[in-house]
């Protein structure tokens, strides 16, 4: 069987949901068609491990965070929890607004290292990225530069033309990215990307029409594995049940409409907590506990946190409604 070296930020086990799931169905259904998967990813820490999908082991290579290995040991004198508490604010305030093109730019190093030995060894046949975060498209394309082994890089969304503040500041550094972008599609093999409300279909036709039509491939809709949702627990909620699973991203969700419309629906109808509940599952702010606590929603919303992913869809399937909030933020028209 052929081989392809999978580098990313996100692999399971992790409790950040989504993508990391994506990949491992992915990572599963290559397997039916004759791939083998080497993973590569980031971490805290600096590991290998096994990870079963459809009765093979696939191998997990992790890389650590060499900065905040750095910052720990220079502050190792504090407490536990006080000093990750510093790791974490020095990150934040001070060194994530330095990172070009992305805090991830600071694993590039270690990854390539990592990366040629993974090449070497396991006999790497093709290698794949994608973003965010666009830092790992650097590792590809140095580890292209060195190996010339084929490499196909996804994108999510734009380089270039990100509108998501959240992510990395484009002021004065636009022109950067455009020429990172450039130089990711012009070297890579092959350029696959999804339609989405950042980015047209046309986005990658129209930017780069000095290239070749056939470098480009629009990914079809993603769909979902069925073989997820079987022997799944389906019994119903007794009370009226929402529910929302994902992640809530900075200031871009505006939660406190949402909760002030709830607390006026179930007072103008005289809904009482013991009909109706919301749960949130996933990454959580604590910023709008205030306003749930002076509504007096506390009885009606339920905060989950991260929960194991089959135990997620058993979620949904048993709620009524699903809630899909839009971010909303300047430049993106598109959302």
């Amino acid at each position: 069987m052929k081989k392809v070296l999978m580098i990313t930020d996100n692999f399971p086990p992790t409790k950040r949901g989504g993508r990391a799931e994506r990949l491992a169905t992915r990572v599963k259904y290559s397997l039916k068609s004759g791939w083998v998967t080497v993973v590569l990813k980031i971490g805290e820490r600096t590991c290998r491990y096994l990870y079963n999908i459809g009765g093979k082991k696939i191998k997990v290579y992790q890389v650590g965070d060499p900065l905040r290995r750095f910052i720990a040991k220079k502050i190792q004198g504090q407490e536990r929890n006080n000093n990750l508490s510093t790791i974490r604010k020095i990150y934040q305030k001070i060194l994530h607004p330095l990172f070009f093109p992305d805090p991830t730019v600071r694993w590039v190093i270690p990854l390539v290292i990592m990366g040629l030995k993974i090449i070497k060894k396991e006999k790497i046949d093709v290698m794949y990225t994608m973003n965010y975060p666009f830092s790992l498209h650097l590792v590809g394309l140095i580890l292209k530069k060195v190996t010339g082994i084929p490499w196909l890089a996804e994108f999510r969304d734009p380089w270039a033309k990100n509108t998501n503040p959240i992510h990395f500041n484009l002021r004065g550094k636009g022109l950067l990215h455009k020429i990172f972008e450039r130089k990711t599609v012009e070297v890579c093999d092959k350029v696959a990307f999804q339609r989405n409300i950042q980015m047209t279909k046309e986005y990658f036709y129209q930017t780069y029409h000095d290239l070749p039509r056939e470098k480009f491939y629009m990914l079809p809709f993603m769909g979902y594995d069925s073989e997820k949702f079987r022997n799944l627990k389906t019994k119903k909620f007794k009370k009226f049940t929402i529910t929302y699973g994902g992640s809530l991203y900075a200031d871009s969700f505006v939660l406190e409409n949402f909760f002030k419309g709830l607390k006026m629906m179930m007072e103008r109808h005289n809904i009482s907590s013991e009909k109706l509940q919301i749960i949130f599952l996933g990454e959580w702010k604590g910023k709008y506990n205030q306003i749930i606590k002076s509504l007096n929603l506390e009885s009606v919303v339920k905060i989950y946190g991260w929960v194991p992913y089959e135990k997620y869809l058993e979620y949904l399937m048993v709620s009524d409604v699903l809630l899909l909030m839009i971010r909303r933020f300047k430049g993106d028209e598109l959302n």
